[in-house]
């Protein structure tokens, strides 16, 4: 079983010209992957934001994806904050 040590809530809306360069910068990280999550809610984006969030978690297993309708930022944060398992 992985210590994860701290979770990362992102929160993702018609990001798609951003997202992949965030998350390079977070997998990228000098911290060892098993030692974190990242927890990205896309809330109900119009654009490919929600395939290229998939598409990270496809690859990266402590990267984990929820897509809601969109109900805006305290909305989508709500629903990440349950699932983490960070201390």
């Amino acid at each position: 079983m992985t210590d994860i040590k701290f979770s990362i809530v992102m929160l993702a809306y018609n990001c798609e010209k951003f997202i992949g360069k965030c998350l390079d910068s977070l997998i990228n990280q000098d911290y060892p992957e098993r030692n974190y999550e990242i927890l990205i809610t896309d809330d109900g984006s119009k654009d490919s934001t929600g395939s290229i969030c998939d598409e990270y978690a496809s690859k990266y297993p402590f990267i984990h994806v929820t897509h809601t309708e969109n109900h805006g930022t305290s909305y989508a944060r709500n629903v990440s904050i349950p699932k983490c398992k960070g201390d």
